[in-house]
């Protein structure tokens, strides 16, 4: 049964984000699925660290720590991300659910994700913060690198378009980017597909997403499952 398949779920974690930690592990610690492991990387920078604290309270999740050196965020970002992905084809596991430390999912999120069978499957959430945000979409085939304008560049869709698509019916929505977390991604992409930063790029998330394309791999979002994305600015790593 597809519910029954096995997934690797978590992301890296940090101090940074210790505003909703509790939160984002109960989120974890309870999803409505049978076949699941937790794995989290703590990236923390300072002295404080969460790789000790978590397995006290969550002793079913795993947590490592990450002494990595990167000269940027995004490079940072995509070795964790390989991380996961050599996890998930070392380990067995048949999925990698993505889901960011500042991001807190709905209970059945991963098993309405499974159901619909997709390589590569988010959920609406918002992108921005404080009172500028807008759906973390990006329409099929609108990216343009080098333009002038973020939304030149970036097509996504609005509020109000995604409310349009919802009243036709739309529920399962092909797009372009729907963000790499909370994001469930098949064995078989990762199996194609790496994670990597190569300075050209905003973030090794576009890089990932870009790559999908020229392999031919759709994705989609769930139009119907909403994330609370708790985000903040981007200073800092993570």
């Amino acid at each position: 049964m597809r519910n029954e398949v096995p997934v690797l779920v978590g992301s890296a974690i940090s101090t940074r984000h210790i505003y909703c930690l509790e939160d984002y592990l109960e989120a974890l610690a309870n999803l409505d699925y049978p076949s699941y492991k937790v794995l989290l990387v703590d990236t923390s920078s300072d002295t404080k660290t969460l790789k000790d604290w978590i397995p006290k309270h969550y002793p079913e999740f795993q947590v490592i720590g990450w002494h990595g050196l990167h000269k940027h965020r995004f490079e940072l970002m995509a070795s964790v991300k390989e991380l996961f992905r050599q996890v998930v084809l070392d380990c067995g596991f048949s999925y990698w659910f993505c889901v960011d430390a500042d991001t807190i999912i709905p209970k059945d999120s991963l098993k309405r994700l499974v159901s619909h069978d997709k390589p590569v499957c988010g959920m609406l959430q918002k992108h921005g913060w404080l009172d500028k945000t807008w759906p973390c979409v990006m329409k099929e085939g609108k990216f343009t690198l080098g333009a002038d304008s973020f939304f030149e560049r970036w097509d996504f869709y609005t509020w109000d378009e995604i409310e349009q698509l919802k009243r036709r019916g739309v529920t399962l929505l092909r797009c372009f980017y729907c963000g790499i977390s909370p994001t469930l991604i098949s064995r078989e992409v990762l199996e194609r597909v790496s994670f990597k930063y190569d300075g050209v790029m905003l973030g090794e998330d576009i890089r990932f997403f870009l790559d999908l394309k020229r392999e031919g791999i759709p994705c989609y979002c769930d139009l119907t499952l909403w994330a609370d994305h708790r985000n903040t600015g981007w200073d800092g790593y993570l």
